[in-house]
């Protein structure tokens, strides 16, 4: 009986949003509560709200101490900014991964050598994660000067560089977002990219909602009243989607912390620790917010 009433209300509820609300320009949707692995994970608010910050109060319950909901919801690429490099839509400097798979797509370049990414592992070789991060020696702490690239940290995070580099696990082939990288490192990201643009051609963009890493994951960067999303996963198919001009995309907050606002620099994990100083935090932030690349970046296509 209780089952044949809420069939009843559900399909009272489909025609009311079908014949009254969604004329109007608006619709009723149900919050897609997903799991993994028996636990309550990702809360799918992608047809409820756009507003980041909207989508991150909706997540999990103030009345329990059980983990929060990771929340999806579609954003515009215009707001998407990738980590650590910095590239989005108002970039002084082209993305090189999505020029990449545009290469790719457009025969202009099929292989990895000679290939636009090649270029970029050549050029961009930052010595350490002060370097990658935009900040001269005489703003840097002595930890990011002695830590290599692949132990880069934000001035939001908690880990400490030599722990994040041990976490990545690079070894002498060299790591995916700068060079150097060998040959053959190198072949296998040109590889994954192609990969990746291929089967989003062919299948269309499949979000796997029972993998940890099954969606592109971000951090909200928030400026005054502007948001920005900052890549943390999801590289390879960010590019790919971008190079197909998608407008917008889903993507999910599940990193932490997920919101970040500029005006609590000074409560940022990796300023109270004294790793970053508040004036190359609030630096690195802007960098990111505004779409810009740190200052050593070449522009090889000179």
């Amino acid at each position: 009986m209780i089952n044949k009433t809420f069939k009843t209300i559900e399909k009272s509820l489909r025609y009311i949003n079908r014949r009254i609300i969604e004329p109007t320009g608006y619709r009723i949707s149900k919050v897609d509560e997903r799991t993994l692995n028996g636990r309550k994970q990702i809360l799918d608010l992608r047809d409820i709200t756009t507003d980041p910050i909207d989508a991150v109060y909706r997540a999990g319950s103030s009345q329990t101490s059980a983990q929060n909901s990771w929340v999806i919801i579609n954003v515009p690429m215009s707001l998407l900014i990738s980590s650590p490099m910095g590239f989005g839509d108002k970039s002084q400097y082209p993305d090189p991964f999505v020029e990449t798979v545009n290469n790719y797509r457009n025969g202009v370049c099929v292989t990895y050598e000679g290939s636009i990414l090649e270029k970029y592992y050549h050029f961009w070789q930052p010595n350490n994660a002060a370097e990658l991060l935009g900040l001269s020696e005489h703003e840097a702490s002595e930890a990011l000067l002695r830590t290599s690239p692949p132990g880069t940290v934000w001035p939001w995070d908690f880990d400490d560089p030599e722990r994040r580099a041990r976490q990545n696990h690079v070894g002498d082939e060299g790591w995916q977002h700068c060079g150097p990288v060998t040959q053959d490192k190198g072949r296998m990201e040109f590889y994954r990219y192609q990969k990746v643009v291929n089967s989003i051609i062919k299948n269309g963009y499949q979000r796997n909602v029972d993998s940890i890493d099954g969606d592109i994951a971000a951090q909200v960067l928030l400026r005054g009243t502007e948001w920005r999303f900052l890549i943390c996963d999801g590289m390879h198919r960010f590019a790919a989607l971008k190079a197909l001009g998608r407008s917008t995309i889903p993507v999910c907050l599940r990193r932490w912390p997920m919101l970040i606002r500029r005006e609590d620099v000074l409560s940022w994990p990796n300023v109270t620790n004294l790793l970053f100083n508040a004036d190359s935090a609030t630096k690195i932030f802007d960098r990111l917010f505004d779409a810009g690349q740190p200052v050593a970046y070449p522009d090889f296509r000179e």
